[in-house]
């Protein structure tokens, strides 16, 4: 069985949309619906979290009334239920910034 991780790897070396659920036990009010979207970068936070940059296409998000297509970051721990959505690639964000900062510290990224 893959790691939440590899299945990730996989998606962004192939640019294919992903679907999950997420839980947050400090956030207990998150909406508890699927989360789709093109994943971008996994890297490690200055915290030590493990995060996904996605570019949510559609699903829960928080806060409610949140316009998507639109970032979110999501912690790998909180992640279930992942898998690839098949199908045609996706088409990097515009305004994805593969130099940021935060990804001198990546797993794997686009």
């Amino acid at each position: 069985m893959s790691t939440t991780l590899e299945i990730l790897r996989d998606a962004i070396v192939r640019k294919k949309p992903v679907s999950f659920r997420y839980k947050n036990p400090k956030k207990p009010n998150e909406p508890k619906g699927a989360r789709i979207g093109n994943p971008h970068a996994v890297y490690q936070t200055t915290t030590g979290n493990i995060n996904l940059d996605l570019y949510q296409t559609s699903g829960a998000i928080l806060p409610a009334g949140t316009e998507l297509p639109a970032w979110r970051d999501y912690t790998l721990t909180f992640i279930s239920d992942l898998e690839i959505i098949e199908g045609p690639s996706f088409e990097v964000a515009s305004d994805y910034k593969s130099y940021a900062r935060k990804y001198q510290r990546k797993f794997v990224k686009i």
